[in-house]
C-alpha cells in the first residue's frame, strides 16, 4: 500500500515537472541557438537559475494538484483538468509559432508585417486565433470531462519527459560567455612603466549612429550643437565604414582589426576567411598601446568582452540583456521566469505583457547608459597612468526613449520611426556635450586623442532602400581630435574602422601629431570593403611591432 502511494505521488510529481518544462520550452528554445547564448552571455549561473525555476514551478503545480484534485471536490478536479489541458495547448501554440518564426529567420525570410505569408502567422500568433480556439476546446473538457484528451495529454508529457535530463546534461557543455574581466578598482590604481610621455586615448562608439541622419551634403546638421563645436578641432571623415552592418560583426571586427566575418565554431570564437581562425591568431586594438605602457579598458553592452578579449585588455565589462534585473542568482532567476512568462502567455494578454516587457527594457536602456557614464566618470579621473579606453554607448540605438532634455515616460512603446530616432540623436548630442565637459573638467580634453564613431548605421532607416543599402548600413560618422588640435580637417578618402588600430598605432609612433596624421592618411589606404574576405587581420605596418 505504501509503495503504491509513493509510486502514485512520484508519478504525479514527475508529471507536474514535465508540464513545467514544457511550458518553459518555447523560452528554452532561445538558448538552443548558440548565437543567442553569445548575446545573452550564457553561463552556468543561467543553467542553475533555469533549473530552479522549472523545478520550483513543477513543485507548485504538484502542490496545487494535491490541494485541488486529491483533496478537492468534483468541480476543483475539473478545474485542474481544464488548467492542465489549457496549459499544454497554449504552450504548443506558442512553441509552434516560435518554431515557424525561427525557421523563417534561418531561411533568410524577412519577417515584416508587409509580407502576406508573414501576416498569416502574425494573425495566428498575435491575433490569438489558435489560443482562443484551444481555450474553448479546454472548456469542453471542463464541462464534458473528456477523459481521452486528458489521458492523451498525460501520455504525451510522460513520453516527452526524458528530454528534461537530456536538455540539462547537454546545457552543461554550453560555452560560458564572460561579460568582463578584471576589477575596476585595481585598474584605477594600476601603474605601469612608460618609456615616454603618452597622451590619453578615448574612443566612444555610439551604437547605430547614422551618417545620413547626421550630415546633409557633407555638412553637419545644425541641431548637433555640441558635435558642431567638437568638429571645429577634429578630423571629420565623410566616408568611414564599419566591418559589418550589425554590432556582432562590426564590434569584433573593430576590436580585432579585421573585416572577416565573426563566428563561433564548436564553442570557439574566431573569424571566417578561407577557414575558421580562432581569436588568439589576431592582435587586438589594445596590443600595441599596452606595449607602450597604456592602461587599457573597454566597457559596453551585448558583446561578452571577458571571453573575447581575455587578458589582452586590462579591464573589460559588458552588461547583457539577460542581466537586466541584476547579476545575482535571484535576479537572473527572476529574469528567466519573467521572460518565459511573456513568451507563453502573450497569446491572450499580449497587449499588457508587451507593454510591461517594453517598460523593463526601457529601464534597462537607462541603466546601461548610466553604468557607462559611471565607468567613464571613474576612468577619466585616473592620472597615475596614460589611458587607452573604449566606451560602447547604446545610443541612438533602440529603444527610442530619449528626447532633448532626457528620457520620455518609460511605460510606453516607442516605434522605430525616423522621428523617434532623431529624438534619440538629439540626446546623443547632449551626451557628447557631457563627455566634452567631463574631459575639460579633468584637464584631459585638449591633450587627449578623442574619437567619436559608430559601430554601424541605422539598419532600419527607410533611406537604405537603394542599391547601396548594404553599404549605407556600414556608413558611419567618424570624428578624430588629436591633442592640441585647433582646426577642422575634412577627410573624403574612404576609411575602415577595422583599420583604426593601424592608424592610431602609426600616429602614436609619430607622437600623435595632427600634421603627421594627415601625411599618414595621404601615404596609404586605410579602406577595406565591409565584409571583405581578407587573410589575417588588418593592422598593416603595425604588425612589425607585434
Amino acid at each position: 500500500m505504501t509503495r503504491r502511494i509513493i509510486k502514485y505521488f512520484t508519478l504525479r510529481l514527475w508529471l507536474a515537472i514535465s508540464v513545467s518544462f514544457l511550458m518553459f520550452s518555447p523560452y528554452l528554445s532561445r538558448y538552443a541557438d548558440r548565437f543567442n547564448r553569445f548575446v545573452f552571455h550564457w553561463s552556468d549561473l543561467d543553467l542553475m537559475a533555469l533549473a530552479v525555476c522549472i523545478f520550483t514551478a513543477g513543485i507548485i503545480f504538484f502542490i496545487l494538484f494535491l490541494l485541488l484534485y486529491v483533496k478537492g471536490t468534483a468541480y476543483t478536479r475539473k478545474l485542474v483538468e481544464f488548467l492542465f489541458v489549457s496549459a499544454l495547448g497554449l504552450t504548443a501554440v506558442s512553441g509552434i509559432t516560435q518554431t515557424i518564426f525561427h525557421i523563417l529567420k534561418k531561411s533568410n525570410v524577412t519577417i515584416t508585417s508587409e509580407t502576406p505569408l508573414i501576416n498569416i502567422f502574425f494573425i495566428i500568433h498575435h491575433g490569438h486565433i489558435l489560443s482562443i480556439f484551444w481555450v474553448i476546446f479546454s472548456f469542453f473538457v471542463f464541462f464534458k470531462r473528456w477523459q481521452k484528451l486528458k489521458r492523451a495529454c498525460i501520455v504525451f508529457c510522460l513520453v516527452i519527459s526524458p528530454v528534461i535530463p537530456v536538455f540539462f546534461l547537454n546545457a552543461l557543455h554550453y560555452t560560458n560567455w564572460q561579460s568582463g574581466r578584471g576589477s575596476l578598482k585595481s585598474f584605477l590604481n594600476e601603474q605601469k612603466p612608460c618609456n615616454r610621455q603618452l597622451a590619453d586615448v578615448y574612443i566612444f562608439i555610439f551604437d547605430e549612429w547614422s551618417y545620413r541622419r547626421t550630415f546633409v551634403d557633407k555638412q553637419l546638421i545644425d541641431s548637433f550643437t555640441n558635435l558642431n563645436i567638437f568638429k571645429k578641432q577634429a578630423l571629420v571623415f565623410h566616408n568611414a565604414y564599419s566591418p559589418g552592418p550589425n554590432t556582432f560583426s562590426s564590434i569584433p571586427g573593430f576590436l580585432f582589426q579585421t573585416n572577416l566575418l565573426f563566428s563561433v565554431n564548436n564553442g570557439i570564437p574566431g573569424f571566417n576567411g578561407n577557414n575558421h581562425t580562432p581569436l588568439n591568431k589576431f592582435k587586438t586594438i589594445f596590443y600595441y598601446p599596452r606595449l607602450l605602457g597604456y592602461s587599457t579598458c573597454i566597457t559596453g553592452a551585448y558583446i561578452p568582452y571577458g571571453t573575447l578579449l581575455g587578458n589582452s585588455v586590462d579591464f573589460s565589462s559588458s552588461i547583457s540583456v539577460a542581466k537586466r534585473f541584476g547579476s545575482s542568482f535571484y535576479n537572473v532567476a527572476g529574469y528567466h521566469m519573467f521572460s518565459a512568462a511573456t513568451i507563453v502567455f502573450p497569446q491572450l494578454m499580449s497587449g499588457l505583457t508587451k507593454r510591461i516587457k517594453e517598460y523593463y527594457f526601457n529601464k534597462f536602456q537607462l541603466k546601461r547608459i548610466s553604468i557607462e557614464d559611471e565607468f567613464f566618470r571613474a576612468v577619466v579621473k585616473k592620472n597615475n597612468n596614460p589611458v587607452f579606453a573604449v566606451y560602447h554607448y547604446m545610443l541612438p540605438h533602440f529603444p527610442y526613449i530619449f528626447k532633448t532634455g532626457g528620457a520620455k515616460p518609460l511605460f510606453a512603446i516607442y516605434r522605430e520611426t525616423p522621428d523617434n530616432y532623431i529624438e534619440n540623436l538629439a540626446y546623443l548630442d547632449q551626451k557628447i556635450g557631457w563627455i566634452m565637459t567631463m574631459l575639460k573638467n579633468n584637464n584631459k580634453f585638449d591633450k587627449s586623442l578623442v574619437i567619436f564613431m559608430s559601430d554601424h548605421s541605422w539598419r532600419k532607416d527607410p533611406l537604405n532602400v537603394d542599391k547601396n543599402g548594404y553599404l549605407e548600413k556600414c556608413h558611419v560618422p567618424l570624428f578624430v581630435k588629436f591633442p592640441f588640435q585647433e582646426n577642422q580637417v575634412e577627410i573624403d578618402s574612404k576609411f575602415s574602422t577595422s583599420m583604426l588600430g593601424t592608424f592610431i598605432n602609426e600616429c602614436l609612433d609619430s607622437g600623435l601629431k595632427q600634421m603627421k596624421a594627415k601625411t599618414i592618411l595621404n601615404n596609404k589606404s586605410f579602406f577595406k570593403p565591409p565584409g571583405a574576405k581578407l587573410n589575417g587581420n588588418s593592422f598593416g605596418n603595425a604588425n612589425k611591432k607585434q
